[in-house]
């Protein structure tokens, strides 16, 4: 697995990956190097640089570049229908177009993207044969 190959550099391949290529390629990089079987999931924490097959919770779907929550009846939602119930929530800013973070505990309000809300789900690469 060419995952397996990369070892301890798997991380920082898509780390790299996700910052030069963007999002819509994300899918291209390696996958982490033990875990789940081929054509499912895996997630990866654009803040940690953490790379797990388990789910850490609420991650949005990312097709052609556009993210998406799937709903109850698997309609897709442009927004997390339970946002409201995390500690971190993302909003946007009309007047300066862009997205900024605000704990719901403590109204700490930031501009960097909190590791709680950096997970990205990843479409595993098919197992060789």
């Amino acid at each position: 697995m060419r995952a397996a190959a990369a070892g301890a550099c798997a991380p920082l391949a898509l780390l790299l990956s996700l910052l030069l290529r963007g999002p819509a390629r994300a899918a291209a990089a390696p996958a982490p190097a033990k875990g789940g079987p081929a054509d499912e999931w895996y997630f990866y924490n654009e803040v940690t640089g953490t790379l797990q097959w388990e789910d850490p919770g609420d991650v949005p779907f990312e097709g052609d570049g556009v993210r998406y929550w799937v709903g109850p009846n698997g309609e897709q939602l442009p927004d997390d229908p339970a946002r409201l119930n995390y500690e971190w929530v993302e909003f946007w800013s009309e007047d300066l177009g862009r997205p900024y973070f605000l704990n719901l505990d403590t109204l700490e309000s930031t501009w960097q993207r909190p590791a709680d809300l950096a997970w990205r789900r990843i479409k595993a690469p098919p197992a060789a044969t």
